[in-house]
C-alpha cells in the first residue's frame, strides 16, 4: 500500500470515530422516547384498569431505562425502552381487547308495606312519648 493510501485509510477511520461515539446516546433517547409513546398510549386505552402488570412493568422498565441512561449505560437503557415499549404494547392491546362489561340495571325494590302516617293537628303536642 502506498504512502498517501494509508494516509488517507486512517483520515477516513478516524474521521468516523467521533461520530461513532455518539450513536449510543441517540439510540438510547430515541429508544426511550419511543417507550414514551407507547405508554402514554397504553395509558390512553385504559392499560391502568385493565392491564395493570403489563402496564406498571412498562413504567418501571422505562423508569430504570432514564435512570441507565443518566449513568451513560446506553446499551442497558436502551434494552430496558424495548422491554419498556414491548410491555406496554401488550397493555394497549389487552386494554383495548378486555370485554366490555354491559352495566347491569338496578333491580327494583320490593316497596315495604305503607306505614300509616301520624298527621298532627297544627298546635298540638307530638303523641307517642312520656309526658312531663
Amino acid at each position: 500500500m502506498a504512502w498517501f493510501d494509508r494516509c488517507a485509510l486512517v483520515l477516513i477511520a478516524g474521521g468516523l470515530v467521533p461520530f461513532l461515539g455518539g450513536c449510543g446516546p441517540i439510540s438510547a433517547a430515541i429508544a426511550i422516547a419511543d417507550a414514551q409513546v407507547a405508554l402514554d398510549a397504553a395509558d390512553g386505552a385504559g392499560a391502568q384498569t385493565y392491564a395493570i402488570y403489563e402496564y406498571r412493568r412498562a413504567q418501571m422498565n422505562l423508569r430504570q431505562a432514564r435512570l441507565e441512561e443518566g449513568y451513560s449505560e446506553f446499551q442497558a437503557a436502551m434494552d430496558l425502552a424495548k422491554e419498556a415499549q414491548s410491555f406496554a404494547e401488550q397493555a394497549k392491546d389487552l386494554a383495548l381487547n378486555h370485554p366490555v362489561e354491559e352495566p347491569v340495571a338496578p333491580k327494583p325494590q320490593k316497596k315495604s308495606p305503607a306505614q300509616p302516617s301520624q298527621k298532627q293537628k297544627p298546635g298540638s303536642k307530638p303523641t307517642g312519648g312520656r309526658s312531663l
